[in-house]
C-alpha cells in the first residue's frame, strides 16, 4: 500500500512534464508482470482517471502500429496489459473509457496536414486496435457500441471504405477482418439495430444521387455490406439451430428483439433487401422465441 501511495504521488508530480514515460514505466511493468500487476496500474490510474485511460490507450496504439501487422498470429505485448488495466478501471469509470474510444475513433478518421512522424501511420492502425480490443474484451465492446456505433452513418461509409484496405494488413486479410466483424456484431448486447440499419443503407440498391459520387466506391461498399448482413444471418441461423431452442444466447438477436417496432416497418418497405432481411430476422426470432411471431 505505501508502495503504491508512494507511486501515485511521484506521478502525480511527473505527469505533466512526462506523460508518455509514466505511462510507458507502468505499462512495461504490467507486460512484465500481467496479470499480476494490472489491479496496480489500475488502482493507481483510478487517481487521474482521464489521463491514465487515454495515455494507455496511446501507448498500445503505438506498439500495436509498430507490432500489428508483423506477425498476424501473435498479439502485441502490451494489448492484453491495456485490456486487463481497462477493465479494472470500467467499473468505476466506464463513462471515461467510452469518452476515450470515442475521442480515438474519430481522431483517426481526420487527415492532418501536420501529422508527426508515424501519426498517420498510427491513424490507419487505429480501427484495427479497437477492434482487436473489442475482441479479447466484451466490456471494451459494450463500450464501442455505446458511442462509437451511434456516430457511425452511411455518408461516412466512402472516407471508410478507403481506409478500409490497410486495415486488412492487421488481420491477414479482408475475409479475417470480415469474420471479427461479424464475431463482434453477434456479441453487441445493444445497438442491434443500429447495426441492422447501416448495413440495409449501404447495402440497398443504387440510387440517382450515388451516381454523382465515385460509382465504383459506392459498388464496392454495397457489395461488402450485403457480403457482411448475409454472413451475419447465417451464422445466427446456425448459432439457432445448432443448440436447443431456447438454450441459444446470442446478444445481437436479443438487443434487435428488444426494438421489434424498427424491424416491423421493413415488411413493408418497397426494397426486396429489407423485405427479406426482416422475414428472415423474424423466423430467427421466431424460432427461438415462438412468442415474437404472434
Amino acid at each position: 500500500r505505501t508502495l503504491i501511495d508512494i507511486t501515485t504521488q511521484c506521478l502525480s508530480c511527473l505527469m505533466h512534464s512526462d506523460t508518455e514515460a509514466c505511462i510507458n514505466a507502468l505499462l512495461d511493468t504490467s507486460v512484465a508482470h500481467s496479470p499480476h500487476f494490472d489491479w496496480v496500474v489500475a488502482h493507481v490510474g483510478s487517481c487521474f482517471p482521464h489521463t491514465v485511460i487515454t495515455r494507455v490507450l496511446s501507448c498500445g496504439l503505438k506498439d500495436f502500429n509498430q507490432h500489428g501487422s508483423e506477425d498476424h498470429s501473435a498479439k502485441t505485448p502490451k494489448l492484453n496489459s491495456v485490456v486487463g488495466i481497462l477493465g479494472h478501471l470500467a467499473g468505476s469509470h466506464f463513462a471515461d473509457i467510452r469518452s476515450a474510444l470515442l475521442e480515438l475513433f474519430q481522431w483517426s478518421l481526420r487527415s492532418e496536414n501536420h501529422d508527426v512522424d508515424g501519426e498517420t501511420d498510427e491513424r490507419s492502425a487505429t480501427v484495427p486496435f479497437l477492434l482487436q480490443l473489442a475482441s479479447l474484451s466484451p466490456t471494451l465492446l459494450r463500450a464501442l457500441t455505446t458511442d462509437v456505433l451511434q456516430t457511425l452513418n452511411p455518408s461516412m461509409l466512402p472516407h471508410l471504405a478507403v481506409l478500409a484496405p490497410g486495415w486488412c494488413e492487421y488481420f491477414g486479410g479482408s475475409q479475417a477482418l470480415e469474420d471479427l466483424i461479424v464475431h463482434l456484431a453477434l456479441g453487441c448486447e445493444q445497438g442491434g439495430t443500429q447495426i441492422l440499419k447501416l448495413l440495409l443503407d449501404a447495402a440497398s440498391p443504387l440510387e440517382d444521387s450515388d451516381l454523382l459520387m465515385d460509382s465504383q466506391v459506392n459498388k464496392n461498399i454495397k457489395l461488402i455490406r450485403r457480403e457482411i448482413l448475409e454472413l451475419l444471418l447465417q451464422e445466427i441461423d446456425h448459432l439457432i439451430r445448432s443448440n436447443m431452442p431456447g438454450n441459444c444466447s446470442i446478444p445481437l438477436l436479443g438487443s434487435i428483439k428488444q426494438e421489434m417496432s424498427i424491424i416491423q416497418p421493413l415488411l413493408l418497405s418497397r426494397d426486396p433487401i429489407r423485405v427479406q432481411t426482416a422475414v428472415r430476422l423474424l423466423a430467427l426470432l421466431g424460432y427461438h422465441s415462438p412468442a415474437v411471431l404472434v
